[in-house]
């Protein structure tokens, strides 16, 4: 009978290896189709940053390139290196920058002309980077001025997968050759950094002649390998598992077969001979009164139950140490009542207190502190009561006590009030676990307690001090909201009640200029003008403090008009020009444009202009120049106004500062002119009521640049336009006063 049993045994090891061998390829062949899928993944992720690159480079300039290559490279962490190469294949820009590389030849590239024509992703074969002396690949896009976009491909993420892969299977060995079996990546890195090829390996041959699966020699050993090529590079990923390794499962089952047919022996022997029921059974039966003696802990009947005949050894022996077994049960019984002794003495001192409770209110244990926070003499009078009793919330729903203890069954860490046994209501603090039969039911609530009364009507005066605080804090802002409104207006009053004088002043000094001319003195003339020059600087701060405080109260009005911007800015600056060329400083006005219709304030606007050319004459030395530049910005729908000067400049720590009012960089800067500081703040003002931006980019000792951008409305249909000659008269009132702090010599 044993014969047709070792047929058959055979038979089941040689199809459950087919299917192990089977199961093995399959199971090479996910991974290294897993490896292709991410390989091929990074591969198209760093040709769309690539890709990226290369349109930034064909469409933008130079520093926005460098912007964007060091941006890039930074966030993604796909190359190790990224270059930008001119027509003659030159290294213009790189990331990370570095400047003994640039202008480096790279001509010599293999690499580097394939596809240029088609504008394609090119991807060369395995190189050691120039910069780090790891092995890389390029990906090279050439670009449409006959440049070059060229990325070190960070071969590691290829490692760190192999790694993964390793890390989680043992046996899976996994590397990966190019088109010329050159290695990529490997478990040991130094073979890659070697460039080694590994074109020698029969996996090699057989996945170029379509064969994905071979049993070949690596290393001295036989190995198993499957193999999967990259679609976009032709790359192979190899799998491979030791023989060895393959074939320890077929030992495994062999001792599994062998077990079986032991089993299946001892069984035939059993069933062919009845004897053992008299020398096995009996003696077993003796075993099971035992213990079931054992089991209701009566250790006396086991020591006075007859021993086994002595015929059989094995079985003496069994009882002999089941009577030993028995007796260090009954030693270990003695300890662990002993220790429910220790335990219950611990349990009964602990600082907090400790119960169970079941889900009905029943309480099954309770220790003296839990007892002492209850207020009850004895553990025995607080187990009397039911837990639902005990809550304070049943002291207002008295219908619901049933329902009580279920509120907060599943709370684990909670605070709540607890009805002490004189009545009195206390917080306690309460961790608990619910603790489940074998079955999964509730069994019992187990947990400690803490109280917490005190520390309660602690956190109650600080939370009542704290609204105290809050609401003086209130009261507060609101008397300071209250006073900054009252300032405003106290401006706004001082403003109107300082701007009817200086208007009478200047109309009686005009007066003056046009009856008594030719009766006055050269040097009244000149107090004259001191006077005139004085009320003008007067009047501008007037206007300014009158301004701001109309515009942060939201009492400013525009009066939009259709303006040629373009000849209004022209005018400007020609009308100043006389101030520039007193302090010999050139100042130029340029723009693309010939006329610009746009709807705007240009009594506001002429205020902002002049605002920013009357500092930049005042901050710029004798020599220098002041370039006002007008654009229009079509994609966005704006005009952008820059005013350059060759002035002092602002330290970047104060940019922010000169927008404020009164703000004023420092002494050393703002004392070099007069002004009050309120100049700018206003200026900012003006241009957000204007639906505006302004930015300032300036250079300590270089010089400003003021960039303005007003939306460019649509015009107004029907509006009036202004007649220039009226514009004019205007602007030269502006002028005078605006420039009241730039004194024009005669």
């Amino acid at each position: 009978m044993f014969i047709p049993l070792t047929i058959i045994g055979i038979i089941i090891n040689i199809v459950i290896g087919c299917l192990g061998e089977h199961n093995l390829e399959d199971n090479q062949s996910q991974v290294t189709q897993s490896m292709a899928q991410i390989v091929e993944y990074h591969l198209d992720h760093g040709g769309r940053i690539l890709e990226a690159i290369a349109r930034v480079a064909e469409t933008s300039e130079t520093k926005n390139l460098s912007s964007f290559m060091k941006s890039t490279w930074e966030a993604y962490g796909y190359f190790e290196t990224i270059y930008c190469l001119d027509k003659n294949d030159k290294i213009t820009l790189m990331m990370p920058s570095d400047s003994r590389y640039t202008g480096l030849d790279l001509s010599n590239l293999p690499d580097l002309k394939k596809n240029s024509i088609e504008k394609k992703l090119i991807i060369s074969h395995p190189f050691i980077s120039l910069r780090t002396g790891e092995p890389t690949v390029y990906l090279v896009r050439p670009l449409l001025d006959g440049g070059t976009v060229i990325g070190e491909l960070n071969l590691a993420l290829f490692q760190q997968e192999i790694k993964n892969i390793s890390n989680k299977s043992n046996k899976n060995f996994v590397f990966i050759m190019d088109q010329t079996g050159t290695l990529l990546a490997h478990p040991f890195s130094d073979l890659v950094k070697q460039q080694s090829n590994f074109s020698n390996l029969g996996i090699f041959k057989n996945t170029l002649m379509g064969k994905s699966t071979s049993f070949y020699i690596y290393n001295g050993s036989s190995v198993i390998g499957s193999s999967t090529r990259v679609k976009m590079t032709g790359w192979i990923v190899v799998d491979q598992i030791p023989l060895s390794v393959f074939f320890s499962s077929y030992i495994f089952l062999e001792v599994i077969t062998l077990l079986a047919f032991i089993v299946i022996g001892v069984t035939l022997v059993l069933s062919m001979n009845k004897q053992l029921k008299r020398y096995v059974i009996k003696p077993l039966d003796y075993l099971s009164k035992e213990t079931n003696a054992l089991a209701v802990g009566d250790f006396i009947q086991v020591n006075s139950l007859s021993c086994i005949p002595a015929s059989f050894v094995e079985l003496n022996k069994l009882s002999e140490d089941f009577k030993l077994m028995s007796s260090n049960l009954q030693a270990r019984e003695t300890a662990l009542s002993e220790s429910e002794k220790r335990y219950r003495g611990l349990y009964d001192r602990v600082p907090i207190g400790l119960f169970r409770v079941t889900n009905t209110g029943e309480i099954l244990d309770a220790n003296l502190k839990a007892v002492s926070i209850l207020g009850y003499s004895k553990s025995e009078e607080l187990m009397k009561v039911n837990a639902n009793y005990l809550l304070y919330k049943a002291l207002t729903y008295t219908e619901k006590d049933k329902s009580v203890l279920a509120d907060i069954w599943d709370m684990s860490n909670f605070q709540t009030q607890l009805r002490r046994y004189d009545g009195t209501a206390i917080w306690v603090h309460i961790n608990s676990n619910i603790v489940y039969d074998n079955e999964g039911r509730y069994k019992y609530l187990e947990g400690s307690m803490e109280d917490i009364t005190e520390r309660k009507h602690i956190e109650n005066k600080v939370k009542e001090q704290q609204e105290l605080l809050f609401k003086s804090e209130k009261e507060k802002r609101e008397a300071l909201e209250k006073a900054l409104v009252m300032k405003d207006e106290f401006i706004s009053l001082i403003s109107h009640e300082f701007k009817t004088p200086l208007n009478v002043i200047y109309s009686a000094i005009q007066l003056i200029e046009c009856v008594y001319s030719n009766q006055i003195s050269d040097r009244v003339k000149e107090l004259i003008e001191n006077i005139k020059q004085n009320t003008f600087r007067q009047l501008r701060l007037t206007n300014n403090l009158l301004d701001i405080t109309r515009l942060n109260s939201g009492q400013f009005k525009l009066h939009m008009k259709n303006v040629d911007i373009v000849f209004l800015t022209k005018m400007i600056v020609e009308s100043v020009e006389v101030y520039a060329n007193q302090k010999n400083i050139k100042i130029h006005f340029k723009s693309n444009l010939n006329s610009k219709i746009i709807s705007i304030d240009d009594e506001k606007y002429e205020r902002i202009i002049l605002n920013i050319i009357s500092n930049s004459i005042k901050f710029t030395e004798s020599g220098g120049k002041i370039i006002v530049i007008l654009s229009e910005n079509k994609k966005l729908n704006l005009m952008q106004i820059k005013i350059i000067d060759t002035g002092i400049g602002i330290p970047k720590d104060k940019q922010e500062l000169i927008f404020e009012r009164f703000g004023q960089v420092d002494s050393n800067l703002s004392r070099q002119a007069e002004g009050t500081g309120i100049g700018l703040a206003l200026v900012k003002l003006l241009v957000d009521a204007l639906e505006g931006s302004i930015e300032l980019e300036s250079e300590l000792n270089v010089g400003s640049t003021f960039i303005i951008r007003l939306p460019e409305k649509k015009e107004i249909i029907d509006s009036e336009t202004q007649p220039f000659l009226d514009v004019d008269n205007r602007l030269i009132n502006e002028i005078k006063v605006e420039f009241s702090d730039i004194y024009l010599y005669r």
